[in-house]
């Protein structure tokens, strides 16, 4: 059985879509007895932009949910984000860095860089706002438009958790899962000029 923790999430609702027989795990969810042919993918995250500010979730979400499966005898799959490596003084990805820690050696660990792509994509994130701007025609107003991104599309994600569970990626090291070219939101935004809407 594959098990999403995190599953209403973006990542998480987008797994569930890809493996409609998995079952979700949310906050309000008690927690089966994970077996040796179980797959776990913890897609949970705390984000304080769509959540707000709470040190407590950050690091019981984070953390807290990592560490329960240090013994469990399921395939685990960790998702994490690049941030972990680059912004170690941001309390979320501490967090999160304690949790993927907690874990090496024992999961198949994926740093993700920017996901895009899919469905229920947060409408705070660039590339939601990009197409939904010029899907109808309203300003966009960049506030950091030198900022840069390694923007890896969803299907990318999915493929890579696919040759996991079929173990055609069996070693337990972590995964890099980016396509090494950074991106400033401005060039996107000039390559988004020529999109145009059937």
């Amino acid at each position: 059985m594959i098990y999403v923790i995190g599953s209403n999430g973006y990542i998480g609702s987008n797994l569930m879509r890809e493996f409609p027989s998995a079952i979700g795990i949310t906050r309000d969810t008690t927690w089966p007895e994970f077996n040796e042919d179980d797959v776990v993918i913890n897609c949970a995250s705390f984000n304080p932009k769509t959540m707000g500010y709470d040190i407590c979730e950050i690091v019981s979400t984070n953390a807290w949910i990592p560490k329960q499966f240090i013994d469990t005898p399921a395939m685990m799959i960790q998702l994490t984000s690049i941030a972990t490596k680059i912004d170690r003084d941001n309390d979320v990805w501490y967090w999160k860095s304690k949790g993927d820690e907690y874990l090496r050696g024992k999961a198949h660990l994926l740093i993700l860089p920017t996901i895009y792509g899919g469905i229920n994509q947060h409408k705070h994130m660039f590339m939601t706002a990009l197409l939904d701007h010029i899907q109808i025609g309203a300003p966009l107003t960049l506030e950091c438009p030198k900022e840069t991104r390694d923007i890896v599309h969803i299907s990318v994600l999915i493929k890579t958790i696919k040759q996991i569970i079929q173990g055609q990626l069996s070693a337990i090291e972590p995964i890099t899962l980016t396509c090494g070219q950074y991106v400033s939101f401005e060039a996107i935004t000039n390559i988004a000029e020529g999109i145009t809407l059937g």
